[in-house]
């Protein structure tokens, strides 16, 4: 019944309405260019949807040319060689607006040429040619060589159409013979166009794009389901899941990609609905419940470079803080001051490295009451205990959330100004006792952001942003409508917070948000929700995470060991290995998530996988560097990285972290699991045995193993591991050299960039390290016979025993391959010479 009460009505289509008059563009009738746009002058036909009986005693939808004539205008601007933002709405000319979700918006002329022959027009960019046949109207993109990208879908010669038609016009007197030909008799979907409500108004905006037998289709936000979603529907209508294993969603993204090589973002927060094939085979359809169709199409064909015009065009993320890349520790909930203490203490006692504490919701004086203030018998003077735990390396995560409940003192303050949704007749949006804030106000917005700012003060150094999903559509808003206020709102809430710790905390600005609408990326980080405690729990968010990297967000979180009951130790362990390989991670549940709590093992491997974490912060905060400042996926999904392989098509089961890690994580209670090598070669990160790509392996996997392996040409920047980021400085680096012929990194911390190298050519390897403060040393993976190694700051370096590299420069054989303690690279920098090396 949840589903027939609560999602069902929501993903009902408006094109079920009965009384709907449809637009569809039919003759293309002129046309004007201005810069780089044109303006489309199109006849749209007036139709209606009618039954028709054509198969005995069976009816079936019919769209029927009512014979009225409507002008509508299409604007196509190119704003890249490769970008093109597609706008329809009736009249002779599109409107302008601005919306959230846009950030940056191309204005640099863009040379295209136009061509009309009188049946079609063509337009051409460097990268792309439109053509656009005027009668019958459709539009279809393809690529300078010819391959069609996306094809609009309506007449189609082959279906049941074209002899409905001729059924139609037998008999008729010739205007409705005529009518008939306009018409589209039992066609499966909506065409490119538009459907009203007589009565109303409202609108719905449509349009079919045939599809290739064997096209992917990758995105649309945080999706439990397959990562491929051909075959699927996709509701883009921000729900509380209450779990991880259903078609609602926290974060509804209206992006995906295609195995085209082209992207499509519908620029609406209003409800949308894309139909991937799950019902007609030919071809998806989109429906947006708006005033007007605007979609930008984006052509790579890499996936990458899609993601990069669509983080441009919603903005980019901001990088993270560098010990937000740390643990988190977390319950639902620490009730006290001494109970998050006693905690603290234990993890520094038993050397658990963790570094970020959260409170959750029962911080109130009140239980349950948002009002933004410490109960000060619980929780005893705050900003002391804060300093406390910061002076033993612990950051502050603090919860709150947009609703406030009547029984909250800041209840008849909101009232009194104004800073709830409403009501038709202007009285306070309440749900369970509880009223919204309206962040379409701005004084809401500053009055709210007052309240974060005394508790960031306090020292607080996160605000985890829960809930946001209820800002119903029938509210009123001050400065937006319903319809497109409900996707929209977890922008305008998660910005508002970001922006009030970025007042206080400048670049480390950090939130824990739970629900995301386009744009949301700007302001990390998110998290997957409240997932069940167990192996479907883990599977679904590994899903749900990889699915929202290919949709903008390069940052990512989940509740480790999930959120509803106790995990089995089991489920505990093999989560907390996937976690560990998680942009972020964080242990958070209704019970205990501490790992002394699951057992001597659970705790053991806790700190082998932490600790191996921690020495990785080099790695994951130039990674995070990388991932934000060209918009993707710390996690990514292998079709991302290794497109032109089909076997990637649906992996949803295994991921890259970074460029240099391929992770496989344990999803159910076994010790062997298949694991996919794609192209390149591969090192087991655990025996140093290499293999070779494009094969399977059956993997063992006892319950202490997450299998992990290495790319060839990865140069992995390490560090010593500490109880938490920060404890000790940098001051020695570890290169965890993979290759065969050349690697190139770069290294990125607080102080800026160091620019790595290595390359094998002749017998020698030769090692650059750009300038930098810190002491390096060097494993060279798989090689372990050489004639001599030179640094050019110390010369020829000797062999030495492997314990003297710890206080002499020298070189040791390891047990993965050569080790050498290179020294200082220095204002510099330094280059490293290894003779007649000779690979294993």
């Amino acid at each position: 019944m949840i589903d027939a009460t609560e999602f069902e009505p929501f993903r009902r289509s408006f094109l079920e309405e009965a009384d709907l008059e449809l637009l569809i563009p039919h003759r293309l009738t002129g046309y004007v260019r201005d810069g780089n746009a044109i303006l489309l002058d199109c006849m749209a036909l007036a139709c209606e949807k009618t039954a028709l009986r054509f198969s005995y005693n069976q009816l079936n939808r019919s769209i029927h040319d009512r014979g009225g004539r409507v002008r509508m205008a299409v604007r196509l601007d190119f704003l890249a060689e490769d970008l093109i933002r597609i706008r329809m709405e009736p009249g002779t000319a599109v409107r302008e607006r601005e919306t959230a979700m846009l950030v940056d918006y191309p204005s640099a002329a863009v040379p295209f040429t136009i061509r009309d022959d009188g049946a079609l027009l063509v337009i051409e960019t460097a990268l792309l040619r439109v053509c656009l046949t005027k009668q019958p109207w459709q539009l279809t993109i393809a690529d300078r060589n010819g391959a069609v990208l996306y094809e609009q879908y309506k007449e189609d010669p082959h279906s049941a159409t074209g002899i409905a038609r001729a059924g139609m016009r037998e008999g008729s007197d010739p205007e409705a013979a005529e009518r008939a030909a306009t018409s589209y008799p039992l066609l499966e979907c909506y065409p490119f166009g538009m459907a009203a409500e007589r009565e109303r108004g409202r609108r719905c905006f449509t349009e079919a794009v045939r599809m290739a037998y064997d096209e992917h289709f990758y995105g649309f936000g945080e999706r439990f389901s397959r990562l491929d979603k051909n075959g699927q529907e996709v509701l883009v209508w921000q729900m509380n899941p209450l779990g991880v294993s259903t078609r609602k969603s926290y974060k509804n993204i209206p992006f995906f990609m295609s195995s085209r090589g082209y992207g499509l973002f519908l620029n609406s927060s209003c409800r949308s609905r894309f139909d991937m094939g799950s019902y007609f085979f030919k071809a998806y359809s989109v429906e947006v419940e708006d005033d007007q169709w605007d979609c930008f199409f984006m052509y790579g064909p890499q996936f990458k470079r899609i993601l990069g015009h669509y983080s441009r065009l919603t903005g980019r993320s901001a990088v993270p803080p560098r010990w937000s890349f740390g643990v988190w520790m977390s319950r639902n909930c620490y009730r006290t001051r001494q109970e998050l203490e006693t905690v603290a203490a234990t993890i520094r006692a038993k050397e658990l490295p963790c570094d970020v504490l959260h409170i959750d919701w029962d911080y109130f004086k009140q239980r349950g009451v948002c009002d933004f203030e410490f109960d000060s018998e619980r929780f005893p003077d705050p900003a002391a205990m804060i300093a406390g735990l910061e002076r033993l390396g612990f950051k502050i995560s603090l919860w709150q959330m947009p609703y406030i409940g009547k029984r909250s003192k800041l209840y008849a303050e909101g009232l009194q100004h104004g800073y709830f949704a409403a009501h038709d007749d202007g009285q306070p949006a309440e749900r369970a006792g509880e009223a919204i804030i309206d962040f379409s106000n701005p004084e809401a917005v500053a009055w709210y952001q007052g309240y974060l700012k005394r508790l960031l003060q306090l020292g607080i150094r996160v605000i985890k942003t829960d809930f946001g999903e209820n800002a119903r559509e029938t509210y009123h808003y001050a400065a937006c409508s319903g319809a497109a206020m409900h996707n929209l709102y977890p922008l305008l809430y998660n910005r508002a917070a970001y922006e009030a710790c970025s007042e206080v905390w400048g670049g480390e600005a950090l939130i824990w948000g739970r629900s995301a609408f386009a744009g949301c990326q700007r302001y990390p980080v998110y998290w997957g929700g409240d997932a069940s405690s167990d192996f479907d729990g883990l599977y679904h968010s590994l899903r749900a995470g990889l699915s929202l990297g290919l949709s903008g967000f390069p940052f990512w979180s989940h509740d480790v060991g999930g959120y509803f009951g106790r995990p089995e130790p089991e489920v505990y362990i093999r989560w907390l290995q996937l976690g560990m390989f998680s942009s972020h991670v964080r242990f958070h549940g209704t019970t205990e998530r501490e790992p002394w709590h699951f057992g001597a093992a659970a705790e053991a491997i806790y700190r082998k996988y932490a600790r191996l974490r921690y020495s990785l912060i080099p790695y994951l905060y130039s990674e995070a560097h990388h991932c934000a400042a060209e918009g993707l996926p710390l996690l990514r999904p292998l079709v991302l990285e290794f497109q032109d392989d089909p076997t990637t098509y649906a992996l949803d089961d295994q991921y890259l972290f970074g460029r240099s890690f391929l992770v496989a994580p344990v999803l159910g209670a076994v010790r062997r699991r298949r694991i996919y090598l794609p192209e390149g070669r591969w090192t087991d990160y655990w025996t140093g045995q290499a293999h070779p790509g494009r094969q399977w392996l059956e993997y063992d996997a006892p319950l202490e193993v997450l299998p992990l392996f290495v790319r060839e040409g990865s140069i992995i920047p390490m560090a010593e591991p500490t109880n938490y980021v920060g404890e000790k400085p940098d001051e020695r680096l570890l290169l965890d050299i993979y290759l065969r012929e050349r690697a190139v990194y770069e290294l990125r911390d607080e102080k800026g960039a160091v620019q790595l190298a290595a390359q094998v050519s002749g017998g020698r390897l030769e090692i650059g390290i750009g300038p930098s403060p810190h002491r390096y040393w060097v494993r060279l993976n798989g090689y372990r016979d050489c004639r001599s190694v030179r640094s050019d700051r110390d010369g020829e370096l000797p062999l030495l025993p492997e314990e003297r590299l710890a206080t002499e420069s020298g070189y040791a054989v390891g047990e993965k391959g050569l080790l050498i303690a290179a020294g200082f690279a220095g204002a510099d920098g330094m280059r490293i010479s290894v003779a007649d090396v000779t690979p294993e």
